[in-house]
């Protein structure tokens, strides 16, 4: 039996007894043991797997490669290129902006006009943020708006996609199309909280819905708590009301359902009507999409978190929607003016603007607040005349790649950026080199943090939980992904002997998902050496 030489500092005889009691050691194949093992197990072959493990430094060769240059489907590991490209591209402390605008003046807490809503493509503008910025609105004293409410999503051009054209499953909120206004990942949240004095469970929704009915409580049952949303015979494929026809196990306990709303081009309006009129506020005339006139004036401007954070919900949880938002923001013209226009706001000497920040869900929350509610027009928002589109985030990410990453032979294909589609391709000695050069970023920290540590947090959270992966737990950060034909796998691994290692490793094949203990032995081989 041949064995790969490792860098571990320990005798020879402690490598020894490592590789027979973790992953095993390395076949005449390449492959080490107890991976082959696995894979003969769930019937892939070994043709069906690329990987690649190899030291961090880019001028040591690597331990293994197996089918290293051919191009696989990544699934959800294509979000390392995303966020990578904009952690590179955009900077760290990058963040979006949701603009509140009139179209005429407010007096004694009326806006004799409409407010528009201008999204600029928060990935995270959910029930929590949109609130306390419409909070500010009123404590800046606009009470009702004798109006429309607008909104404004042509910050991006996205073709209609039908939500359950990838896997039919339209309430599935991993399935949420992107929008420069995303309003809460366009999805309800059902909360079910038993009072078994009275016999029901109270039936709540967030974010509040305008002219959604959804019953207020629904009966209770006896019995095993099992797969109460198949007893709760939940009929919510309407937009206007959602039915119950089973009950509700009592021994549930409280009980939160997400789902995505069965009509997404209705959500923005119904949830920001509803958080707006939860707030005491009104407004007299309708809700309708439009673009932001030229001659409107800004209310307040309501910054994302910064693109860190949104990263790391990208990576940790594989959030697809807020994946495909990073990326078309890459598409962009240029998303630097995005900050220069922020800056411009806050230090023109043409508008008296102050600037106000509270400690919102324990990050920044800036606001600009014109005195008088006077502020720049909508024609200096760069985004407003060239719309990112997919197509134009693609070309981004290919010259980032080509001018700092790899070469035109590993230059991947990412479809829409969060790895959900069945055309993305890229190779393992494409990941490696990815993952090469952010080792040498200076944000480097910002786009390691963002993965999920083995064992502890994120998609791999529960790898090695049953003692298969001793060394890797806690050792690895990694970024995993599936698809009915796909598993990968690819980050960080830390030897037995403290050098880093980066690891690639893709399996394409009808039964792939089979092989995900597979890759997590491959895992564990790297964080043996």
């Amino acid at each position: 039996m041949n064995h790969i030489k490792s860098a571990s500092l320990y005798p020879l005889a402690s490598g020894l007894l490592a590789c027979a009691l973790s992953a095993g050691c390395a076949t005449a194949g390449g492959l080490p043991d107890a991976v082959q093992s696995r894979l003969h197990k769930v019937g892939v072959p070994t043709e069906a797997l690329s990987v690649v493990i190899a030291p961090v430094q880019a001028d040591l060769p690597a331990l293994l490669s197996i089918n290293a240059g051919q191009p696989r489907n990544p699934a959800s590991v294509a979000k390392l290129i995303t966020t990578a490209a904009a952690l590179d591209t955009l900077g760290p402390d990058f963040v979006w902006h949701t603009n509140f605008y009139a179209t005429g003046n407010v007096q004694a807490g009326l806006l004799l006009g409409d407010m528009v809503i201008q999204g600029g493509g928060d990935p995270k503008f959910v029930v929590e943020r949109i609130t306390a910025a419409m909070q500010i609105l009123r404590a800046q004293g606009l009470k009702n708006i004798m109006g429309d409410l607008v909104l404004d999503s042509s910050a991006f051009s996205i073709p209609a996609t039908d939500a359950g054209s990838f896997d039919g499953e339209v309430l599935r909120p991993y399935n949420v199309q992107p929008d420069a206004l995303l309003v809460n990942f366009k999805s309800v949240v059902l909360k079910f909280d038993p009072q078994t004095t009275s016999g029901v469970a109270t039936v709540t929704v967030e974010p509040p819905m305008a002219g959604l009915k959804v019953p207020r409580t629904v009966r209770l049952v006896k019995g095993r708590c099992g797969d109460w949303r198949a007893k709760l015979g939940g009929d919510l494929d309407q937009a206007s009301v959602f039915r119950f026809n089973g009950r509700f196990p009592k021994s549930c306990g409280q009980q939160e359902w997400p789902v995505a709303y069965i009509a997404p081009d209705q959500y923005a309006g119904k949830a920001l009507m509803g958080i707006w009129q939860s707030l005491g506020g009104t407004v007299t005339g309708k809700v309708r999409t439009g673009t932001t006139p030229t001659n409107a004036k800004l209310l307040l401007s309501s910054p994302s978190l910064p693109l860190r954070d949104i990263i790391a919900d990208v990576n940790k949880f594989s959030n697809n929607v807020m994946a495909q938002q990073v990326f078309l923001t890459l598409g962009l013209s240029n998303p630097s003016q995005l900050a220069a226009f922020e800056d411009h706001a806050l230090h023109t000497n043409s508008v008296a603007t102050t600037r106000t920040t509270s400690t919102l869900l324990g990050s920044a929350f800036e606001a600009i607040l014109p005195p008088a509610f006077a502020a720049l027009p909508p024609s200096q928002v760069p985004w407003t005349t060239q719309p990112a589109t997919f197509s134009a985030a693609r070309t981004k990410v290919t010259q980032w790649w080509l001018s700092k990453v790899g070469t035109l032979a590993d230059v991947p294909w990412v479809d829409n950026g969060s790895g959900l589609s069945r055309d993305g391709r890229i190779s393992a000695n494409g990941l490696v080199a990815l993952l090469r050069h952010e080792a040498n970023q200076p944000n480097f920290s910002d786009f390691f943090d963002s993965l999920g540590i083995a064992g502890v947090d994120g998609t791999v959270s529960r790898m090695g939980r049953d003692g298969s992966t001793p060394f890797a737990s806690g050792n690895a950060r990694l970024k995993t992904g599936t698809l009915k034909d796909v598993t990968a796998v690819a980050g960080y691994v830390t030897g037995r002997s403290g050098r880093q290692y980066v690891l690639a490793a893709l399996v394409n094949h009808e039964d792939a998902p089979k092989a995900r203990a597979a890759l997590y032995q491959l895992v564990e081989w790297a964080a043996n050496q």
